[in-house]
Order: structure tokens, then sequence, then C-alpha cells
């Protein structure tokens, strides 16, 4: 089924005025709008949901998940974006998504959507529509490559409520907002048609599209020029430097710590029972002896990597390398799929509740995971088309995410939740990270809303090719630490990362904050520096 939504857009400025730049706060300088009725989509959605359980003779069904056309024209250049649901390309088919305590919840993720846009070779376009309301990316390549992200506009706007005038002629004074009431108007076609209402809203616009060229980074001058937005400044550096290489040697307790409700069980047999090998998340095994690789130059090639690995289980090849190929022929690995367990603190959910204009934790949760979803898909797109060390074609997909809500905060648990204390800096953050086993998983990062010194968007534990510990499939084991004189033993995992949303108490874009996930994930796998 195809349903066609056409866009139409409302400029805040004149014709006249139209090359003007028009900034929407410091990182982004210059925006543009998007109004449309969301109404045909929501209706499509439901009918979707409601032919979810019914298939013909070939197990499909024809409305069960329909294409989605949408019709756009901004910043000078058509667009036609072809959208379908699209879950299994970040989630994994057995993904677990938990709360604080870690029982299980029921998420709806089929308003996560991936696609194209129409007679545009290579592009892509990727996000979620909830309430009818497309948020995401586009990577658009005609007439010339660009890349634009659109935004709920309440996430910069506060909009004001509006007048709902009724069939009858009558006006009803709503103290609900536009965006609250655009899923309830959708719906009044259940009823009789005395209660279908039009909505003026006073803000003619429900969301905001940019150019990722006018992403601007207001802040540069405030950090380091080593360092940047990441938290491994010199300080930190030499700490993580101490831990990865104090591991404690015929350490083969896989985990008498704390495990965060992971069932080992579980992951397994969900990991063997896969049957796409491209998409399998990677196996752990026994880390196997670093004393015959040399890491100690610097500049060392890239198969100091591929050996690495390759003993650690971490990757494995389709062929060994040739002696007659060139460097700069990329290898494909047969395991590719990087597993990931997400966890989304206090914070986070404190800030996206704020900005959500429906209050229910559903659909706090729903706006998570589409944020998780979003940013996972953009580091899918590097890594999948990017040669990294000779290494290319990695995927990440979620295994496990936890949404920890306001409740994992409160007053009875507070004093034994260290993730609640307001004054925690980077790298001790990234440390409560790892002290949980994450045996199994590729890499376990925590998002978070919290403003770090300095400027600090992320951290992440980085590989070594030296036989040091840390990065992606990295053993939860102990590491001797000197505190105050005296040492130390703690059991720590460190395939672990921490990303940020706010910077000087300012909300990074999308671009940024995927870029922090992709740069910190490099640091894993050591291909960033």
């Amino acid at each position: 089924m195809l349903i066609i939504i056409e866009f139409l857009y409302f400029f805040h400025f004149s014709t006249q005025i139209a090359h003007t730049l028009n900034p929407l706060n410091e990182h982004i300088i210059h925006y543009e709008t998007l109004d449309y009725d969301p109404r045909p989509y929501v209706n499509a959605l439901h009918r979707s949901r409601r032919s979810a359980n019914l298939y013909d003779d070939n197990n499909n069904h024809p409305d069960a998940n329909p294409l989605y056309t949408i019709h756009l024209h901004s910043h000078g250049r058509n667009l036609s974006l072809r959208l379908k649901r699209d879950i299994d390309s970040v989630f994994h088919r057995d993904l677990i998504i938990e709360d604080g305590d870690g029982q299980p919840l029921s998420v709806n993720l089929d308003h996560i959507v991936s696609g194209h846009v129409h007679n545009q070779p290579n592009s892509m376009a990727y996000g979620s529509i909830r309430d009818g309301i497309f948020i995401g990316k586009i990577h658009s390549t005609v007439p010339d490559e660009d890349t634009f992200f659109v935004e709920r506009a309440n996430k910069y706007f506060q909009p004001n409520p509006v007048d709902i005038y009724l069939l009858d002629g009558s006006t009803l004074k709503s103290k609900y907002n536009y965006y609250d009431i655009v899923n309830a108007i959708s719906l009044s076609k259940t009823t009789s048609t005395s209660t279908t209402a039009s909505i003026i809203p006073s803000l003619p616009f429900h969301s905001v599209i940019y150019s990722s060229k006018h992403v601007n980074d207001p802040f540069h001058d405030r950090r380091s020029p080593i360092d940047g937005s990441c938290g491994a400044n010199e300080k930190v550096r030499e700490w993580m430097d101490s831990i990865a290489n104090s591991a404690v040697t015929d350490d083969d307790d896989d985990g008498d710590g704390y495990e965060m409700n992971h069932n080992s069980s579980t992951t397994t047999a969900m990991i063997n029972n896969s049957t796409d090998d491209l998409n399998r998340p990677i196996l752990r095994s026994k880390r196997a002896s670093n004393n015959n690789i040399n890491g100690n130059n610097r500049n060392h090639d890239y198969s100091n990597y591929r050996r690495l690995f390759e003993a650690q289980g971490r990757i494995s090849y389709n062929r060994p390398p040739s002696p007659h190929q060139t460097p700069s022929t990329p290898y494909l690995p047969t395991k590719r799929a990087c597993s990931l367990y997400i966890q989304t603190d206090t914070f986070l959910w404190d800030h996206v509740k704020k900005h959500e204009t429906e209050k229910s934790d559903f659909k706090v949760r729903e706006e998570i995971a589409s944020l998780v979803a979003q940013h996972i898909k953009a580091v899918n797109h590097i890594y999948e088309t990017s040669v990294f060390k000779n290494i290319m074609g990695l995927k990440f997909i979620v295994q496990r995410l936890r949404i920890n809500d306001s409740s994992a905060c409160e007053p009875r648990k507070r004093e034994f939740n260290q993730f609640c204390s307001p004054n925690i800096d980077v790298s001790n953050f990234l440390n409560l990270n790892s002290q949980f086993n994450h045996n199994d998983f590729c890499l376990a990062y925590i998002f978070t809303y919290r403003d770090f010194s300095g400027g600090t968007l992320g951290l992440a534990w980085v590989a070594s090719t030296s036989g040091a510990s840390g990065g992606i499939c990295e053993k939860y084991k102990t590491y001797t630490e000197n505190i105050g004189g005296r040492q130390v033993q703690t059991k720590r995992s460190l395939n672990t990362g921490i990303i940020t949303f706010v910077n000087y108490n300012s909300r990074v874009p999308p671009k940024v904050s995927e870029l922090t996930l992709a740069h910190e994930i490099g640091h894993n796998f050591r291909f960033t520096t």
C-alpha cells in the first residue's frame, strides 16, 4: 500500500530575503520549517497494526508494512522519500528491552523506518514516524551530496494552546497544544462526525529541517586543541593506561560480580540460533596470548590489528591475506556484527520527557528507542561504507536496551545507585559503567544528558595491539589500581564507553552526538586516536 504525505512549508522569512540565514540556535545557523497533515500516516499505522496478525498464503499481508512516500521541497531541492518500517537493521530480532530493575518492557518499535530518496542513486533516509511526523536523517545525492536533519519543533520552540473548531461552528478552548491533539483528532473518525474537529495551531509548523553544512560548533575555542570533545585528556589517559596495563594474570573468572541481570544462557542461544553469519554478533572467546603480537611501533600497519583481533576471536576473515594483495584492498570479516548493550540513564529520561508533549512513560520510551535507533543507524552508515585499518563492513546491532526512568533515582534507591549523583566527572562515569559484567556483549554504552566539564562529549576504553586490555569484546576481569597509596583490586569490563547529549548547557544536534558515538566506538577498535 502506498501512502503519500505532502509536506507544506512555511518559511519564517519572505521570498525577498530567502537567502538570508535563519539561525535556530548557537549550533544551527540556518533552518527551514515543515508543516503537513500527519493524519494519513497515523491512520495507516493503525491499519498496519491491525493487519499485523493477518497474513495471506505466502505469510504476507499488504498492509502489514506499507511503503510511505513523502514528497518535500527544501533547501532548493525536491526530495521524495520512500520509507518502510525497519527494525532489524539496528535491533536484534531477539532484542530485550528492560527497565532500571531489569524487568522487561513492552515498547513499540514499528515507528522506526528507513529507505531512500526516489531517483537519487546511493541516497538514504532513516529515522522514525511518531504521531504522523517524520523525524530523522536524509542523505541526498542530487543535485549534489548533502545531508539533512529533521527534528521536532518542540525541542526548540514552546507551542501555545490552540483553538479546536467543531463542525457545528462552536469553539473549544483547548488546554492542550497542537502536538498533543494530532493523534486524538485523527482517531476521532471512529466517533460521530459531530465531534470531528479541525485544528489551527498557534505555531504553524511541527518540524524543523536543516543541512549538515549549517551545523556549527560554537564551543570549539573552549576545548583543548588536542583532546577536542573526547574526555581523554592527559590525566584521564594516564589513568586509563594504568588500568589497561594492570590486569591480573591467569584470572579465568568470567563473572562473580554484579551482572546487571544479564542472562548468559539466553544470549548464547540467541547468537547460536542466528542463521545469518553477516549479522551475527561477534562471539566471545578466551583471550589468546598476546606475547607474539608486536605493537610497540605507533606507525604499525593494519596487519597488527588483523592478527590481534583474529587471535582474540574478535573478527574472522573470509581468507588469509595474500602476499600478492595490495595494502589498499580491504578484507571483509565474516562475523562483522558487533552486539551492543545500550543503557540510557535517568538524566536523559528527564530531558526527553521534558520535551515530550504527551508526558506518558510509553511515549518517552518510544522517543528514547527512536534516539538509539537513529544513532546506531548513523554509526552503521559510517562503518559499513568506510575502511578502517583495512577492515570494512562492520555493523552494530543492539541486543539489549535498558531504559532507566525517574524511578531509578527516587529517594529509596538514590543512595544505592551511584548513577544518580549529579556530580560525576566523565572518567568516573565511564568507570561506573565498567564495573559491571558485560561479557555477553561486544560493546556496552551509556547514553546520558550530563554536562561534563571541558566540553567533553564522550569517552571509551581504547583497544591496544601491545597486549594492554580494553576495546571490543574485552573480558570482565580483575585490575589493580593504586588508591591513596594502597593497591586495590577491582573487576571491570573495558569494552565500554559513554556519550552525552549536552555541552556547555546546550543540547547538541544529532550530527554531533552521532559523530561522537562513532568516534568513541572507533577508540574501542583503536581506529581513532
